[in-house]
């Protein structure tokens, strides 16, 4: 299922700011190259000025009238030339027109900036007052030279050079502006694209193999790529969940029927074993009376393993009961477990505990079990009372466990053994939480694994 592009997406998103950004080196390209040209135009203007002045004074005092001078200088734009000395001042070039006010200029003590302000709003701006500039004579010591530049003249040269100036640097910053997208685009973009088309077919079908459209191989490198790299990992997980999850849902349903096919033949057993439990032959009644126990505690696994897969919560029936009795009785259960193991049982005689005695054989027997098929040889029990309430310790001298397997540990389905179900820590877990207790990893490496067992006080 390809992925739908909206018409807000992430390449119009992209073209927006990158249009923005043409024009935005286009104006610093263009005002400062526009306000150069206005200073070149002044100066220009300047120095013919300063030519005929000089020429003036050294040939013919009556330059002035002549047609030809007043032409060359009107085609260049002055329309008023005089020069100031310490003797007073001298017009070389009369206006045309009575002298009005002028905005007097200084080229030479001119910021930047202002030069482009000025060179921007002469450009644009259709009169005002005309020019007066004023710069010190180069061809005459000791003498300022002044003249007055209309306003018309200068914009109508500011804008043919604007014209110009736009006509040859658009399209190269038009073209720039493209090449940068185009790299943007292929290297960001039609990334992205790909990823939200392989997560948008991943959604739309999960057990579906993604097609050559959807290889995350092309990202490349970078975090686009490692990122395609993580999500084929997630998509491969998620797969295996979902399968995981399909073949659970249908083992659920045999298991329940199992369960219920289980529990009418443990009743069978358990009335035949209580007739044992009343034969006058006191060795009789002593095994009628361990298959009865044994009996009532495979009836209550069956039923606590019927509620975790069908979600529900378990029946919790406290009782006060010594905690040493109790792992004595969880380490009988798991015999053929922990054959080859031994179980160091250092809980005092004396100490009792308030919970459902049930749970805390199969916590108990669960953690044991575990231990001993991990490969520890020698187990400890140890228990104290604190604050907390009673603290139980089920320590091993076994390899430890997988740091790959320690933050998902009381998750369900996470085993350290390649055929592990993965759901007796994840049981433990609930029965120990339904009693309003918890348990923990304490301690794990290479000399061993620590469990922590808390039942809150009565």
């Amino acid at each position: 299922m390809p992925a739908r592009h909206r018409p807000g997406g992430l390449s119009l998103r992209l073209l927006w700011p990158t249009l923005a950004l043409v024009v935005l080196v286009e104006a610093a390209i263009f005002l400062p190259a526009l306000g150069h040209q206005r200073r070149v135009l002044l100066e220009g203007c300047e120095r013919a000025a300063d030519v005929i002045a000089a020429a003036s004074r050294a040939a013919a005092p009556a330059l002035s009238a002549d047609a030809a001078s007043a032409a060359l200088l009107r085609k260049l734009g002055p329309d008023g030339i005089w020069i100031r000395t310490q003797g007073g001042e001298r017009q070389v070039l009369a206006p045309t027109v009575a002298r009005p006010p002028a905005e007097p200029i200084d080229l030479a003590r001119e910021p930047f900036l202002l030069g482009i302000v000025r060179a921007l709003r002469a450009s644009v701006a259709g009169g005002g007052a005309p020019i007066e500039l004023r710069a010190p004579s180069r061809l005459e010591p000791d003498a300022e030279l002044e003249l007055t530049v209309e306003r018309p003249q200068l914009r109508s040269a500011l804008r043919d050079f604007a014209w110009h100036a736009l006509v040859l640097s658009a399209p190269v910053a038009a073209a720039a502006g493209g090449v940068c997208y185009w790299l943007v685009f292929a290297g960001l973009v039609r990334p992205i694209r790909r990823l939200t088309a392989a997560i948008t077919a991943f959604h739309a079908d999960p057990d579906r193999a993604w097609g050559a459209g959807f290889e995350l191989g092309a990202l490349g490198g970078g975090e686009i790529g490692e990122a395609g790299r993580d999500l084929a990992d997630l998509r491969q997980e998620m797969r295996t969940a979902l399968w995981r999850n399909a073949r659970l849902a249908a083992l659920g349903t045999t298991f329940a029927r199992a369960c219920h096919d289980l529990r009418g033949a443990l009743a069978s057993g358990l009335l035949s074993a209580e007739r044992l439990c009343v034969h006058p032959d006191p060795d009789v009644a002593r095994i009628g009376a361990r298959m009865v126990s044994g009996i009532e505690h495979a009836a209550a696994l069956v039923q606590h393993s019927l509620d975790y897969a069908l979600d529900v919560p378990p029946a919790v029936t406290r009782s006060r009961f010594p905690v040493r009795a109790l792992v004595d009785e969880a380490a009988q259960h798991q015999t053929a477990a922990l054959r080859g193991c031994q179980v160091e049982n250092r809980v005092d005689p004396r100490l009792s505990a308030d919970a459902d005695r049930v749970m805390m054989l199969r916590v108990v027997g669960n953690l044991l079990r575990n231990a001993a098929e991990a490969g520890a040889k020698r187990l400890r029990v140890t228990a104290e009372t604190g604050a907390e309430g009673v603290v139980v310790h089920v320590a091993d001298d076994g390899p430890g466990l997988p740091d790959a397997l320690r933050p998902r540990l009381f998750q369900p389905y996470a085993s350290a053994r390649p055929r592990g179900a993965g759901l007796g820590l994840a049981i433990a877990r609930d029965l120990m939480r339904a009693q309003g207790g918890e348990i923990a990893l304490a301690q794990t490496g290479p000399g061993g694994t620590i469990f922590r067992l808390v039942l809150p006080p009565a």
